[in-house]
């Protein structure tokens, strides 16, 4: 719907409905090329589709880019493969009260993201955003994290995402992660409920969060 890659991209009130990327086609709403810094206020990405990043698409190697998503929501998107809500390479992201809900991808059922080509150390950020009912066919029913710095979520309610192998919640590849005043609750998958570690570097911090009623073939952390 829209392909950026220039200026930054401010947005606000704005919303997203039943938008369709062509078969194989990347970024149902949004396909950004090196874009640059984004604000996006009160806006919403309601069934959005497409073949990776049913809601956005975007991918940096240049210089960083730092996006801000504040009170907006993401709820019944999919895509064929990874990041039904955003997926996404080499970029800062800020959620911040941000919902995430009903979306559906093979893997990374909201959020795909990595670090791979370049050599920036990248934050994720979550706060105070909600996360229920997404599912991943595969791995990460939330998020699919590959190679940041650092991904902090804090006061932040992740319950009932479900996904068909690993990682009912988040899946951390070479990141380590922050939780802190956290509700994770009622996610399922085959390994690892909640969260699951791969690599040296991954890492969980976990403070004044409760683990409940998660429920796992194998176990609720995996590392």
């Amino acid at each position: 719907m829209l392909n950026t890659g220039s200026g930054p991209i401010s947005m606000t009130r704005t919303r997203f409905i039943n938008n369709t990327a062509m078969v194989g086609g990347q970024g149902g709403t949004i396909y950004a090329m090196d874009p640059k810094d984004a604000n996006f206020t009160d806006c919403s990405w309601l069934n959005n589709s497409a073949y990776q990043g049913g809601g956005i698409y975007a991918s940096r190697f240049g210089k960083k880019a730092d996006w801000a998503f504040t009170r907006c929501k993401f709820e019944g998107n999919t895509a064929d493969q990874r990041g039904a809500a955003v997926w996404t390479t080499g970029m800062n992201y800020t959620f911040t009260a941000t919902n995430f809900s009903a979306n559906k991808a093979l893997m990374g059922a909201a959020v795909y993201a990595t670090n791979s080509g370049t050599k920036r150390k990248l934050n994720m950020m979550f706060n105070k955003c909600v996360m229920e009912g997404n599912a991943a066919e595969q791995s990460a029913g939330v998020a699919w994290v590959t190679g940041y710095k650092n991904v902090s979520l804090d006061s932040c309610r992740i319950a009932g995402n479900r996904a068909g192998q690993s990682a009912g919640g988040l899946y951390l590849q070479d990141t380590p992660a922050r939780i802190a005043g956290c509700v994770l609750s009622g996610n399922r998958a085959r390994s690892a409920a909640a969260v699951m570690l791969q690599g040296n570097d991954s890492v969980v911090q976990a403070v004044g969060s409760l683990f409940q009623d998660n429920m796992v073939r194998a176990w609720l952390v995996y590392c």
